[in-house]
């Protein structure tokens, strides 16, 4: 089954300086949890839990995962203290019991911890799809958000040459430079009617002979 992981969506990311898109990156994440769980996946909810006074502490509100963030009963909730999500947490062991077979990775922040998480599914053996436009991050003093989005992108679908790590994208818009960049993805477009919004899978060669959706979003 696919599972996707949302990484640090959690209250106190409203606050502080602006996420590049970030009302667009939760609406995409949203629509992409729907049809996980349609599909018979599950969604996993990554959230912080700082030390007290820190900017993620337990006993604050803000600490709660975004009441924007589409939710389910059957969702899960793993709690971490470091940027890396499997770091002393049962992430892994969830993943394994859920038998995931692919990990979709998204949330914030891009070069933090959806980074860490991102390379850790890797070198655990986790066949992993980053979904390209469902994570963000604020502007750097060496980069934009843009930049640092686009060079991690770049990073994560050139980390490792074999099938273990895909690079995917919700928006149809983009989906042409994304064939380019890599041959091997398929993502077929989507019109659908006015004023809705859905999503769809289109086959995807990966690894040898092996043949996994890959989602596509237009709205």
């Amino acid at each position: 089954m696919d599972v996707l992981v949302v990484v640090d969506t959690q209250e106190v990311i409203l606050k502080g300086a602006a996420k590049h898109d970030l009302l667009g990156v939760i609406e995409r994440i949203n629509h992409l949890a729907e049809k996980v769980r349609r599909e018979g996946g599950c969604v996993v909810y990554i959230r912080h839990a700082g030390e007290p006074n820190a900017e993620f502490a337990l006993t604050e509100a803000d600490w709660e995962i975004m009441s924007t963030m589409s939710r389910s009963s059957t969702d899960r909730i793993v709690h971490k203290k470091l940027n890396d999500s499997f770091f002393e947490t049962t992430l892994q062991a969830e993943l394994v019991e859920l038998g995931a077979g692919r990990v979709l990775v998204t949330g914030w922040a891009t070069d933090q911890c959806v980074d860490a998480t991102v390379r850790s599914a890797v070198a655990l053996g986790f066949e992993v799809v980053v979904v390209e436009d469902c994570h963000t991050v604020v502007d750097r003093p060496h980069l934009s958000a843009e930049g640092v989005i686009e060079h991690h992108n770049y990073v994560w679908a050139n980390l490792i040459p074999d099938a273990r790590i895909r690079r995917s994208c919700t928006r149809v818009r983009r989906w042409v430079s994304l064939a380019v960049q890599m041959p091997m993805l398929r993502l077929s477009p989507l019109v659908p009617p006015r004023g809705s919004c859905r999503s769809t899978a289109s086959p995807s060669r990966v690894g040898a002979g092996k043949a996994h959706p890959v989602y596509t979003l237009s709205c």
